[in-house]
């Protein structure tokens, strides 16, 4: 009997065989990474802020913040997020890439800065 991984890149003997490696594979699976493009809404609400908003520091958190608030201010980048031109350019096959989530959560945040209200 043989167990194939949603992913069809590993192969197991038998159930017990996948449980044992499961907590190896998992970090590197496909079917758990996959990111879902398809479910990208974003739609300026009325009172939207347009990117004139404060983030929150959790303990150190300023650097990243503030470059985060400087990367949405760059106008042409964040319309190339908010169009969802981005989704285009995702490359899902580099082994050392995030497989769209960066872009993904990178979109889900400008969206939560241009898009929404207070």
């Amino acid at each position: 009997m043989r167990v194939v991984c949603g992913c069809k890149k590993v192969q197991y003997c038998n159930e017990k065989c996948r449980k044992k490696d499961e907590i190896y594979h998992l970090n590197n699976c496909d079917i758990q990474n996959e990111v879902d493009f398809s479910s990208i809404e974003y739609v300026k609400q009325d009172g939207a802020r347009n990117g004139i908003v404060g983030l929150n520091n959790i303990g150190n958190t300023c650097y990243m913040n503030s470059a985060l608030q400087s990367l949405s201010n760059c106008l042409p980048l964040t319309r190339f997020f908010l169009e969802k031109n981005f989704v285009s350019q995702v490359n899902f096959k580099n082994a050392l890439g995030t497989a769209g989530k960066m872009p993904y959560f990178y979109g889900q945040l400008l969206n939560e800065l241009w898009n929404k209200p207070n």
